[in-house]
């Protein structure tokens, strides 16, 4: 038995080394080389540097046409006339062969963009689209975007989002060349001109017709206490709810007390200002006041009875004696509200005269 125990056990054991002995497959690596960039696009005169692996290869470096672009021994490439070309990187008898294109370089002079100007309102986004000047730049600078006041409008690679009323400005550069750079106003509010702008300078008065009062609806640009439908022609978006009217596409009739209109203006000469009134009244007791910017700088203003619904005429002219509102304006956008105190007019006009 021992004997037999002896024999079986050298059998095993021959057996796990024949197995352990056995012939071991080999797989053949691919040789290649691997290039940092299979491909070259560049300006005269530019340089780069490729870099070839595996690392502990000795590679040699040629150009195919060294008069469009050369290459140095450890493979840094300068364009030097526009052309093609290739780049061909060597170890042994494997080979990487590497296109090169190179153009001459047409640098930005501008920026051009498809708005000059915004008017958004509030909670309002938008996207400007930006190009580079000439049409045929083929400058590869980035076109970066900045916000002048990011707590008014934010702005991320020409996308725009208005947060709260108030005016910015998008400063849209060029990166590396500080002379290439565009400003686009953004005026953010409930309410616009309509018709306008209406610019009081020095010049000339400014003559605002009662309605152009400002684009923005019910308790924004107006109040109104009546639902009618007056001039669509001429206001479109007055078509429902309330509304002023706009009577014969000339003037507003059929005010309420407690109605008002709103104007946006921009000053161009900051400074005192008279306000006169295009108004014709058929009784007596009509008062109104204005607001500049939410404040009352002067109170109410008696309006005249002339005796007629239809007889427009400046205030000023019909009746000098009549005390007439001068306002202090600094230069910039202003609000002016025309309240209806008490009833008794037609409204057509305003007139902002530098004092």
């Amino acid at each position: 038995m021992k004997n037999i125990l002896i024999q079986i056990t050298g059998i095993l054991t021959c057996g796990w080394i024949l197995f352990g002995c056995g012939k071991a497959s080999v797989t053949e690596v691919e040789r290649n080389i691997f290039v940092d960039h299979s491909s070259l696009n560049m300006f005269v005169g530019d340089q780069l540097q490729i870099t070839a692996s595996p690392t502990n290869e000795t590679f040699t470096w040629t150009s195919e046409d060294a008069s469009v672009a050369t290459v140095s021994a450890s493979g840094e490439v300068r364009a030097v006339n526009e052309g093609e070309t290739n780049i061909i990187v060597r170890y042994d008898d494997v080979q990487r062969v590497i296109p090169v294109s190179v153009v001459i370089k047409i640098p930005a002079t501008g920026i051009a963009v498809n708005k000059a100007k915004l008017e958004l309102k509030p909670r309002e986004s938008l996207i400007v689209t930006a190009s580079l000047l000439p049409e045929n730049s083929n400058d590869k600078a980035a076109i970066l975007w900045q916000s002048t006041d990011p707590s008014i409008v934010k702005v991320t690679g020409g996308v725009v989002e208005t947060l709260k009323e108030g005016y910015a400005k998008l400063i849209v550069t060029l990166e590396g060349n500080s002379e290439v750079r565009l400003e686009i106003p953004v005026d953010v509010s409930y309410t616009f001109p309509f018709n306008g702008p209406h610019i009081l300078s020095s010049a000339s008065p400014c003559i605002i017709q009662a309605r152009d009062f400002d684009t923005g609806g019910q308790n924004y640009a107006f109040y109104d206490t009546e639902r009618r439908v007056g001039s669509p022609n001429y206001r479109p978006e007055l078509t429902s709810g309330n509304m002023p009217y706009v009577e014969a596409g000339t003037h507003i009739s059929y005010i309420a007390t407690g109605e008002w209109l709103q104007f946006t203006v921009e000053v161009q000469d900051g400074g005192p200002y008279l306000v006169d009134f295009e108004i014709t009244a058929s009784g007596n007791g009509g008062k109104l006041h204005i607001e500049v910017d939410g404040q009352d700088p002067w109170g109410l203003v008696d309006v005249p009875n002339n005796g007629s619904w239809s007889a427009f005429g400046w205030i000023s002219e019909r009746y000098p004696a009549s005390p007439l509102p001068t306002i202090t304006l600094a230069e910039g956008k202003h609000k002016i509200k025309f309240y209806v105190n008490v009833v008794t007019y037609n409204f057509r006009a305003l007139r902002f005269t530098k004092q």
